[in-house]
């Protein structure tokens, strides 16, 4: 059977567009100005998510033999990729975290210092969501339970805390592999998908180490991984898990998950739908509520507020920039915060708040869509998994280009979420 040229073009763009839209964040966002690079970014993550969602229409994945020889060739390729794409980081990881030494004072980073705090408190019994004390300054607890849980067995078998992340995105980048030699049988396919994840990853290492350094962010990427794989599962509990990891790690899905449900209403029904939500509320009540939260309600919205208090500082220039300097965090080429900061009139606190109204207006508006576009379009079972994925890219795009508080490490996530999106885009499928 001919393949139709158009999927294909469409299929090559989404790879395409996925790896300009990661190389705005690792290189181009530093040689484009701060207007042209966000919203580069932005049209680039979007297009991948729409491209994608055309694909669920066009493509009807039709099966094909593939020779247990050529998934022999495919399996050794996967391995060899993985080999050295996996050792290239711990590698490069190496250099940088000795370069870049995590002082227990806070000073230079404060996420791993901050996490050794909630992880050595959950292990000697005492109550984890208080104040945290460095040696000059003091922070309230915010870091939900899956943004430190996973360090626990740094702790307990006494390695750096800071391979966790490397580890965690190694073990998904597996299961993707599996996946991948189920689904693709075009040999050429698996060889750029297979590669495409540690080409991410080590080109990021190679160009910002300062990421890897003083942050964790592949723990959230990887969460939102699992949350990829439960989207295109059938178990309930999976589903479950998935969204709980997102839940209680960062509040970003909070405004795509209630459409989310709803989505799984009409296409499964109330019941199905029904039970991942209350998987989802006893996961939290019994992962958070009920050993943490209960214990000191106070502190943690305590840290609510300081985390407010933190964003105020983001939206003023730094205490080594000039006093009518654009703040640095807005000027790293990745938020659209920067159009707020330059031409909304008023002072700071009024551009910021101008920008968290945008931010909150356009992710209900993409929520909206994503689920006015599901009613006005029928879907099969398969093609509806599929749209949860792309569309939750997509939700995530908008949602970090109108972000108030743009870290540079956390836009990770909506970049990286291009990768479960190329998996799931077939070249050939094969059967038996």
């Amino acid at each position: 059977m001919v393949p139709n040229t158009s999927n294909i073009t469409l299929k090559i763009g989404v790879i395409f567009l996925s790896i300009v839209e990661f190389l705005i964040l690792s290189i181009y966002r530093t040689t484009m100005d701060n207007y042209t690079s966000s919203v580069m970014w932005m049209v680039m993550g979007i297009s991948v998510a729409l491209f994608s969602l055309i694909l669920i229409r066009k493509d009807k994945n039709l099966p094909q033999i593939v020779a247990p020889v050529q998934l022999r060739i495919n399996r050794e390729l996967l391995v060899m990729i993985f080999v050295v794409g996996a050792a290239m980081a711990v590698l490069q990881l190496q250099t940088v975290f000795e370069a870049y030494t995590i002082n227990p004072n806070g000073t230079g980073g404060d996420i791993v210092p901050c996490i050794y705090f909630y992880v050595n408190r959950f292990l000697d019994g005492e109550v984890v969501y208080q104040v945290m004390q460095f040696k000059s300054w003091k922070v309230y607890s915010t870091y939900l339970p899956f943004t430190w849980l996973p360090f626990i067995p740094a702790e307990v078998f006494n390695f750096d805390y800071r391979w966790i992340p490397l580890i965690y995105f190694l073990l998904v980048i597996f299961f993707l592999y599996r996946q991948l030699l189920k689904n693709e049988g075009n040999t050429i396919a698996v060889l750029i998908k297979g590669i495409i994840p540690f080409f991410f990853l080590n080109h990021l290492i190679w160009k910002n180490e300062i990421i890897f350094g003083y942050s964790v962010e592949l723990v959230a990427v990887s969460h939102y991984f699992v949350l990829c794989f439960s989207l295109l599962h059938r178990k309930k509990w999976i589903i479950a898990l998935g969204l709980l990891l997102c839940l209680l790690s960062r509040y970003t899905i909070t405004l795509w998950m209630p459409v989310y449900l709803l989505l799984y209403w009409f296409q499964f029904g109330f019941k199905p739908a029904f039970r991942i939500g209350v998987y989802v509320i006893i996961g939290i009540l019994v992962v958070f509520v009920i050993p943490f939260l209960s214990q000191n309600w106070e502190a943690y919205f305590k840290g609510l507020e300081n985390y407010s208090h933190a964003i105020d500082t983001l939206w003023q220039p730094a205490h080594w920039q000039a006093p009518d300097a654009i703040p640095y965090y807005l000027k790293q080429g990745m938020t659209l915060g920067i159009y707020f900061y330059d031409f909304i009139e008023g002072d700071f606190s009024q551009k910021l708040a101008a920008c968290k109204m945008a931010h909150f207006i356009v992710s209900c508006l993409t929520a909206l869509g994503i689920l006015m576009y599901y009613l006005r379009n029928k879907m099969t079972n398969e093609q509806f998994r599929k749209y949860l994925l792309y569309t939750l890219k997509l939700y995530l795009v908008v949602f970090y280009a109108f972000f108030y508080a743009p870290f540079t490490y956390m836009y990770m996530v909506p970049i990286f979420l291009s990768i479960p999106v190329i998996y799931s885009i077939n070249f050939q499928q094969r059967s038996f």
